[in-house]
Formats: C-alpha cells, sequence, structure tokens
C-alpha cells in the first residue's frame, strides 16, 4: 500500500532547522533516502541527512529514494525556502514573496507490515512536523488522496494552507495556529499534543485503501469527530483564500528564528514587484502585437487558397496543451499528415494560434495526404488552449501521435 504524508510549513527555513530536519531522517532510516539531487537522484548521502540538509544555502530543492532494489521504496520530496525571502509589506504588514515549503515522503508498505512501520510513519511525521515548523500535514493511501479530484471537480484536489484541506485522512498534523483558532483539537479525545504544541489526529487506525462508491466528501462516519471540532469550513476547496483557515502571520506567532526585513530588503522587494508588473505588461503587449500580425497574415493568404471539403463522416479529436507546447504539436502534424499549406501560412497560423488572447479562438480548414481536416483552437486561459482536428480516423490518429 503506497502512502503520501505532506507537511506544509512558511517558517523560516534556516540552516539550523534544516539540518533539526534532517536529523529526524536519520533516526528514522527504514524511510531515510540514500540518493538525492534532481530528477532522477544522483548523489549517494553518505554522511546522513543532517550534515547533507545543513551544507545548503538558501533554498533547497532535493528528490530522494532508497536503492531501486528495496522491496518497500520510498520517495521524498523536500522543497524548503530560504529564509532570505522573507521581507515586510507595506504598513509593517508581513509578506510571504515565495511559495510555502512543502515536504513530502511516499513510503511503501508491504500489505504483510504488522502495523509498526505505519506506526514508525506517525512518528515520523510528528518530529518532521515539529523540526521544520509545519502548519499543516496529512497522510493517507494513495486511493483516498485520488479520490479528492472527484470529491473536488471544480477545485483544488489537493491539500492547500490558502484555499482549504479538502479532507479529514488517516493522519493529520495541526501546527499550533490550528490548536488557537480551534480550542477542540486540543482534547484529548481527538489527538495528542507534540513538544512543540501541534496536534496530531489519527482518524483510524490504518489507511483507507479505497473509499466506498458510497462515501461522499466528509460523508464518513470515521470522520465526524475531527468534523464536529473543526466544520465543514476548513475543507472547502476553491481557487481563493479560505477565512476558515489560519492566515501566515497566525502561523508565523511560534516562528522563533524570524527575523525582521531590512529597509533595503523592502525596497528590493517593492522593485521586484514593479519589474514584474512591467514584464508583464511588455509581455501581454507583444502577445496582442503578434496575434494580430499573425491572424492579419493568415486571413490575407486564405484569400488566395482554395478552401477543401471536409469528408462526410469526419472525426473529432482534441487535446488541451500549454501554449509552448503548440508549436511542437503543429510541426509534427504538418510533416507526419503532409499538410498542404505554405511555410508562409503555416507561421502565421501558428503566431496566431499560440498568442490567441484568453476566451477567443478560431479554425480553417485544411488539406493532407490524409484527407482534408478541420483545425481549431480555443483559449482556455493565456496559458493553455483547446486544440480540435476534425477529419479522417487516419488523421485523428495522427494527430493523436503528434500531441
Amino acid at each position: 500500500m503506497k502512502i503520501y504524508l505532506k507537511l506544509f510549513s512558511v517558517h523560516h527555513q534556516t540552516r539550523r532547522r534544516r539540518g533539526a530536519i534532517g536529523a529526524v531522517i536519520d533516526r528514522f532510516p527504514e524511510f531515510a533516502p540514500r540518493r538525492v539531487g534532481g530528477d532522477p537522484p544522483r548523489q549517494r548521502v553518505t554522511d546522513g541527512m543532517e550534515t547533507l540538509l545543513a551544507s545548503i544555502e538558501g533554498d533547497v530543492d532535493l528528490d530522494g529514494e532508497r536503492d531501486r532494489s528495496d522491496r518497500s521504496p520510498v520517495t521524498w520530496f523536500i522543497e524548503l525556502a530560504g529564509e532570505e525571502w522573507w521581507v515586510g509589506g507595506p504598513d509593517g504588514e508581513e509578506e510571504v514573496l515565495r511559495a510555502e515549503s512543502t515536504l513530502s515522503v511516499i513510503p511503501t508498505v508491504p500489505d504483510s507490515d504488522s502495523g509498526d512501520l505505519l506506526e514508525r510513519l506517525v512518528q515520523l511525521m510528528a518530529e518532521l512536523g515539529d523540526a521544520m515548523g509545519a502548519s499543516y500535514g496529512c497522510a493517507c493511501s494513495e486511493e483516498q488522496l485520488m479520490a479528492q479530484d472527484r470529491w473536488h471537480p471544480d477545485g483544488p484536489g489537493r491539500p492547500s494552507l490558502t484555499w482549504g484541506l479538502c479532507d479529514i485522512f488517516w493522519l493529520q498534523y495541526f501546527g499550533p495556529a490550528f490548536v488557537a483558532r480551534y480550542p477542540g483539537l486540543d482534547d484529548e479525545t481527538i489527538g495528542w499534543r507534540t513538544p512543540r504544541g501541534a496536534v496530531i489526529h489519527r482518524a483510524t487506525e490504518m489507511p483507507a485503501r479505497r473509499p466506498a462508491k458510497a462515501e461522499t466528501h466528509l460523508g464518513a462516519s470515521w470522520k465526524q469527530p475531527l468534523l464536529s471540532v473543526l466544520g465543514p469550513e476548513p475543507f472547502r476547496s476553491r481557487v481563493e483564500t479560505n477565512a476558515a483557515l489560519p492566515n501566515v502571520e497566525e502561523h508565523l506567532a511560534d516562528d522563533d528564528e524570524r527575523t525582521p526585513a531590512s529597509p533595503y530588503l523592502l525596497a528590493e522587494a517593492e522593485q521586484r514587484r514593479a519589474d514584474m508588473a512591467r514584464r508583464e505588461e511588455i509581455r501581454e503587449r507583444e502577445r496582442a502585437e503578434a496575434y494580430t500580425r499573425g491572424r492579419t497574415r493568415r486571413l490575407g493568404l486564405d484569400s488566395r487558397r482554395a478552401v477543401p471539403v471536409l469528408s462526410p463522416g469526419s472525426r473529432e479529436w482534441s487535446i488541451n496543451v500549454d501554449a509552448d507546447e503548440v508549436k511542437g504539436f503543429w510541426t509534427r502534424l504538418r510533416r507526419t499528415a503532409e499538410v498542404a499549406v505554405s511555410g508562409p501560412y503555416a507561421g502565421a497560423l501558428l503566431r496566431e494560434i499560440t498568442n490567441c488572447p484568453d476566451g477567443a479562438g478560431g479554425s480553417v480548414i485544411l488539406d493532407s495526404a490524409a484527407g482534408p481536416f478541420e483545425l481549431g483552437w480555443y483559449a482556455d486561459d493565456v496559458e493553455s488552449l483547446i486544440l480540435s482536428v476534425h477529419g479522417t480516423k487516419k488523421l485523428t490518429r495522427i494527430a493523436d501521435d503528434s500531441a
């Protein structure tokens, strides 16, 4: 059974705190990674994770794994933001200029395990959460995590410190800010306190393997004790700030390594925001100009070509892609299907599609060695598009292979 354990923190991940995180990992050798690095991991951990994590300056972004021959694989994703990114905001308010730090552990627990490994995983979560100053954490089976996509079709299907906790899981780590906001968490029937003052809630003895089909979001009986303390609001999942969750300032209240921002950092942050806004403004203007040039050129060339007629019974195929993936798709489709368009026409069409503004779209009918087809596009937002192809069975198969 694969278990997903994730912890979130907005605390300063100083060298001392990173070392403390590594020391916890070293105390649990059955989970500790033996290799870390990029993707895939390359570097062997020779002197322990405490030494490794404490030696890294600034941000930490590591993947880790045990030996591939291990029968119970464990994968780590460690993202710890460097302390230098904390600055003060307007009117003395603190502002986070980077994403929260996260630490994920994904072990596979053998079906024959008597529960000892799960007990060690509970202890690992508690110690890691305290070491990194976690605001919140959760652990559950892979099946329960995947169920979030069904229960939250219109919003994020994963826990977030800003948008919502999504669900009640097998294990949850509630930092001191949650305990202060919801005093009922301190009841011994709900969970147990860690040395830092966080609360570990264990909803069931074993992680749920497959949520029952009839079990709707938050509807299971084993979720009710915690639900009676927090209510349903913290679990609402929307792409907006959830007022039922503690804010960043509340989470930072117990961060004893937090340092005030200097006037230099404040000025630097303001300049960074201004530069970012200016770059975005330039980028949007360039996109609009490129779209207009491409569309004008394509329509002018359209008037000079004979538009083919689609074959009866044309099939439909579509895909959602990022804007920067359109060029590769169009190049492969043109080459494989031998699309009958000139270079200038193909270039103008590509420019029009990749720079299409949010909410706009279009279509053209083209000829190819696989028969006539209609290429359509619609911009979901400024970063992604829906591409569609109507044509012969062979043509739609080529489109699928080109995606």
